[in-house]
């Protein structure tokens, strides 16, 4: 998902042969826009479906984040959005990369990143979100977070990819083993997916995924930070979040850092411990931050607290209005949307 304009927004999502929730083949991204007024609380779908190019019919096209990069002569966006193709099922994943330039309408062709099948440098895939540095000396930044593990899952670790030359080429930059975050108490499973924002002081905060499951110890988001624009990362021991195994979404409110009070959004599934392997993905919830991370005091419960959910995604629209997509049904095959403020937030808590 991505503003557009003022009133404007597209969301992507892929469209699969077979309503599933285990990882598929033959799927295409399609994307919509929507058109809302926060003033009269409506919103409408607008305009046809934008199919994005496909690489191989039987591939699955998925995991789709944007960025948004300012031309300074044209004084125009080029939309970036980096995604996935294939699966580690049948070691084919790839890494891609398209860009628009004319608000999302059309996209180029697939320019491929990175390929399981063809490289010999370690495979990281499955990006959450792209955010950009905004000042420093790492300004214009675009910084993702992407992860890797092995066939049999024994070994994982995630990393940071980056861009300083506005997604034209991309470099690994500073990575960590799942191995780091066990304790003597917990070993945690493989790490997965993995979410960036910004915290108060411009540095990267990261939530990442990981699988384990077999007691309550295990299931939790693990965290870590960056200091030097995702050239190194270090581990966080808080905030403490039992949650479902499941992407979420974390975002910095603030739309400048030096006005307001910044503060942290975050949505995941927070049923944790639902039948013997203990994962369900329902009860969403988006918790809030304000105190840089270390803690989310504050839990916003959007839906009805049964629901069945899944990955979801959160943009801001001002530092007070913010959207959440996110999958629901049984077979997560529904995209959902929620247009939603703080006040809202501070009032159903």
């Amino acid at each position: 998902m991505v503003q557009i304009s003022k009133n404007r927004i597209f969301v992507a999502y892929t469209i699969y042969r077979d309503e599933s929730t285990a990882d598929q083949t033959h799927a295409e991204m399609h994307g919509k826009f929507i058109n809302f007024d926060l003033v009269n609380k409506t919103a409408s779908i607008d305009g046809d479906t934008v199919v994005f190019p496909v690489m191989a019919v039987e591939k699955a096209h998925r995991h789709p984040c944007f960025a948004k990069v300012l031309n300074k002569q044209t004084g125009k966006y080029r939309y970036i959005c980096l995604f996935n193709t294939g699966t580690q099922l049948l070691g084919d994943s790839e890494l891609n990369l398209v860009y628009s330039d004319d608000d999302c309408k059309t996209w180029s062709t697939i320019q491929t990143l990175m390929s399981e099948s063809t490289t010999t440098e370690p495979f990281y895939l499955i990006p959450c979100s792209i955010v950009t540095i905004p000042r420093g000396i790492f300004s214009g930044r675009l910084v993702t977070a992407v992860f890797r593990q092995a066939p049999d899952q024994s070994t994982s670790e995630i990393a940071i990819l980056y861009s300083d030359n506005s997604g034209e080429t991309w470099k690994i930059g500073g990575k960590l083993a799942n191995g780091t975050f066990n304790t003597p108490e917990v070993t945690f499973g493989f790490l997965n997916e993995t979410m960036v924002c910004l915290d108060a002081q411009g540095n990267l905060l990261l939530g990442i995924r990981n699988e384990g499951y077999n007691n309550l110890n295990q299931r939790v988001m693990l965290w870590a930070r960056s200091y030097d624009g995702g050239n190194t990362l270090v581990i966080e021991d808080k905030p403490h979040l039992v949650t479902a195994m499941s992407e979420g979404s974390i975002l910095q409110a603030a739309t400048s850092l030096h006005e307001g009070i910044p503060k942290i959004l975050y949505s995941y599934p927070s049923q944790p411990n639902l039948g013997a392997t203990g994962y369900q993905r329902r009860y969403l919830r988006v918790a809030l931050s304000y105190d840089n991370g270390k803690s989310f005091p504050i839990e916003y419960t959007p839906d009805v607290l049964s629901t069945w959910t899944g990955y979801s995604h959160l943009i801001g629209l001002s530092d007070q209005d913010f959207v959440l997509v996110q999958e629901r049904g049984p077979n997560l095959e529904t995209i959902y949307i929620n247009f939603f403020n703080i006040a809202e937030m501070l009032s159903h808590v």
